[in-house]
Formats: C-alpha cells, sequence, structure tokens
C-alpha cells in the first residue's frame, strides 16, 4: 500500500471516531431534553436554548464531515454511509423537536392571557362582594369595659323639663314672716317666739288625771 493511502486511512478512521463520537453526543442530548419535556421540568425559554446548543452541535457535525471527506475521500471515511444516516436522521429529529416545542410556546401563550382574564373576574367580583357586603354583628368591634365606662360618665347630665322646674319651685316650703317678733324683741318682751308653737303640744301631753279633773264628782245647777 502507498505511504499516500496509508496516511489517508489513519486519518479517515480518526475522523470516523471523532464524528461518530459526536452523533453519539447529540444523541444523549436529545433524549436527555425528551425525558425533561416528559417530566416538565424544563419551560419554554430552557427549551428554547437546549435545541439552539444541539443546532449548533449538530451543525459542526455536518461541517466535520464535509472537511474529512474532503480530506481523505468518503469512501475511506464513510464506507458504508453510516455516518451520513445519522446526520440525516438527527437533522430531522431537531427538526421535529423545535416545531413541537413553537407549538407548545403558542399554546403556552393562549392560555396565560385566559388566565390572566378569570383571575382579574375573581379579583374585581370579589371587590364588589366585599363593598356590597353589610357589616355583620361579628365584624363589630367590641368595646372594652374600661372605654364603656368612660363614655358613660363623660355622657352631660340631661337638662330638666320645664313643667318639673315649676313642680319644684311649687313645692318649696315657704318661710313664714312674723312682724311681731322684731318689735318685741325691741321692747323687751319676755315672752319668747317659740312658745306659741310649744303650748299646744304641752297641753296635748297632759292628762285630765293630772290637772285635777274627777269625773265622780257632778256640777251643782
Amino acid at each position: 500500500m502507498p505511504r499516500q493511502d496509508q496516511e489517508n486511512t489513519v486519518k479517515a478512521n480518526l475522523w470516523r471516531t471523532e464524528l461518530t463520537d459526536m452523533v453519539e453526543e447529540i444523541d444523549r442530548s436529545m433524549n436527555s431534553y425528551r425525558d425533561l419535556v416528559k417530566m416538565g421540568q424544563i419551560d419554554d425559554n430552557e427549551r428554547e436554548g437546549v435545541l439552539e446548543n444541539i443546532g449548533r452541535n449538530e451543525r459542526k457535525l455536518e461541517e466535520d464531515y464535509m472537511t474529512g471527506k474532503s480530506e481523505v475521500g468518503e469512501k475511506l471515511l464513510d464506507p458504508d454511509g453510516a455516518i451520513c444516516s445519522d446526520i440525516i436522521r438527527l437533522g430531522k429529529e431537531l427538526a421535529h423537536l423545535k416545531r413541537q416545542q413553537e407549538l407548545d410556546a403558542i399554546k403556552s401563550m393562549k392560555k396565560k392571557p385566559s388566565a390572566s382574564s378569570v383571575s382579574s373576574n375573581r379579583s374585581s367580583n370579589a371587590t364588589t362582594i366585599e363593598r356590597n357586603r353589610s357589616e355583620s354583628p361579628s365584624r363589630i368591634p367590641v368595646q372594652p369595659t374600661a372605654e364603656k365606662y368612660r363614655r358613660r360618665n363623660s355622657r352631660p347630665s340631661p337638662a330638666p323639663s320645664p313643667q318639673l322646674q315649676k313642680n319644684t319651685v311649687s313645692q318649696a316650703p315657704v318661710k313664714k314672716v312674723q312682724p311681731n317678733s322684731r318689735k318685741s324683741s325691741r321692747k323687751g318682751s319676755l315672752t319668747p317666739q317659740k312658745s306659741r308653737d310649744i303650748a299646744p303640744n304641752v297641753v296635748a301631753q297632759q292628762s285630765l288625771a293630772d290637772s285635777g279633773f274627777d269625773s265622780r264628782v257632778t256640777s251643782k245647777p
């Protein structure tokens, strides 16, 4: 075998090994991506980023394949066409994953406005109910005992009615004025003023026996 052919064979083997490793790496990335989507552990933005990374690796695979084929020839690089078939398969799978991601993103965008409208309707209904709700007995604040006592004592006393004042004035005792008491005191009268009030009571307290009256003695005509 000529030396040039040996060098090309060695290069073809190196290229083939490198390309095969790249195909396997892209396959693992796609499988991990599918598992994350299935378990719901990745959102739309993350999905888009992962697919872009896989797309860059897939383009790098195509470029390296073309470079290796130009150096050693397709017959030495990929004699059975396995690498070429893998590149085509990965391109189709990547395109399918991108379309699925775009459809899911559109669905999620349609759900967000509906969810926000429902939440806004709920908040508006709650506000309307709160405004129309009357204050129930359970919502009335309970006043402490000290506050009740203070308010009760701080209330002004009600003013008496005119009729009550009239009755009160009419029932007041009237003091009798004795005109002779002052004159008699000037002349030196020995009779006290209060003797006239005491005398009837003294007479009333004396019995007939004390006065010497005898019921058995009859008076002669």
